[in-house]
């Protein structure tokens, strides 16, 4: 399983690198509807794979402890995990018809409020499945850019600012965040394999 969970944050990371990319590109005026609506799509698909990548983790440390046969399904690692795939699911179709220009005023602010929401769950979730340094930094940090993302994503969604460009700018935290998180844990594992 550490394989899956280095894999899976390396590929959570790559995404980052890319939304962070397409957050600079926006924020510098170049197709911004566009590129906040792709680089949230891409970070629905990165929550997806950090998810995986905790589960992993998170199946290794639950299974190093389970004396009584319990299912793995029932942990609260797990429960964690689930919501944070729905709401990168929810990322990537709020995404997808924002591209449509289908209310995007509306769809970014809210996939950005989802997104925070989903990086809330993965710190809470992180922070159960293992007391490990690295992770338990990486917990604090989901924790804190959740709640700034979500706060930007209310802001956005009340109409005070523009919401494509506090979209882009929340991408740009999130996938900064991403980028670093996942090189960290892909990091941490691929250490731990070597030795």
């Amino acid at each position: 399983m550490d394989e899956i969970a280095a894999a899976t944050s390396m590929t959570a990371a790559f995404a980052g690198l890319v939304s962070v990319i397409m957050a600079v590109l926006g924020l510098a005026g170049v197709f911004q509807i566009d590129l906040a609506a792709v680089g949230v799509m891409i970070l629905g698909a990165a929550a997806i794979f950090e998810g995986a990548a905790i589960v992993a983790r998170a199946y290794d440390v639950v299974a190093s402890f389970d004396v009584a046969g319990k299912s793995v399904m029932k942990t609260p690692e797990v429960t964690g995990i689930t919501a944070e795939t729905i709401t990168g699911v929810a990322a990537i179709a709020l995404g997808g018809l924002s591209v449509l220009r289908t209310s995007h005023t509306v769809l970014l602010p809210i996939a950005v409020i989802v997104l925070g929401v989903g990086v809330l769950f993965a710190g809470a979730a992180t922070r159960r499945a293992t007391i490990k340094e690295t992770w338990s930094a990486i917990s604090a940090t989901h924790l804190i850019v959740g709640v700034a993302v979500v706060i930007v994503g209310v802001v956005g969604l009340v109409g005070s600012a523009n919401p494509v460009v506090l979209t882009l700018a929340a991408v740009l935290v999130l996938g900064g965040e991403m980028l670093l998180s996942g090189a960290a844990i892909g990091g941490r594992i691929i250490d731990v394999l070597i030795r």
